[in-house]
């Protein structure tokens, strides 16, 4: 699972880079928690193919833009995986923070998108 992740981030890294894309993608138990920020057009053209992949499943729209800035404008996709931070013993709370984030936003609870947001910020905020 590894290096099928580190394939994906890689690739995604790449194809956002040429289309002047930025963001941060979250692992978390097996769920994927994404931002992807930039030109309307590229961000759809990406977001058509992530709905088109067969890898993927339950695909849903958390927190819909456009926004006037950018809030990971430093990585073509940041990371952050909440499973690998738990193994090593990292901050806990901040892992399940993010799997209550993702839970809401499945749960469809109202504000569940800005409170995944928030998580993601803090994860993927140099320390």
């Amino acid at each position: 699972m590894a290096d099928a992740l580190l394939s994906l981030l890689e690739s995604a890294r790449s194809k956002n880079q040429g289309l002047n894309l930025t963001g941060t993608l979250l692992y978390q138990a097996g769920v994927f928690a994404q931002v992807l920020e930039g030109p309307q057009n590229s961000v759809e053209q990406v977001f058509g193919l992530i709905q088109l992949d067969d890898r993927h499943s339950e695909v849903t729209v958390a927190l819909p833009g456009p926004e006037a800035e950018r809030d990971f404008s430093k990585w073509s996709m940041a990371f952050a995986d909440g499973e690998k931070a738990f193994a090593v013993g990292e901050d806990t709370s901040r892992t399940a923070l993010a799997q209550a984030a993702i839970n809401a936003v499945f749960a469809n609870q109202g504000g569940a998108g800005g409170k995944l947001l928030a998580v993601l910020k803090t994860l993927c905020t140099p320390r």
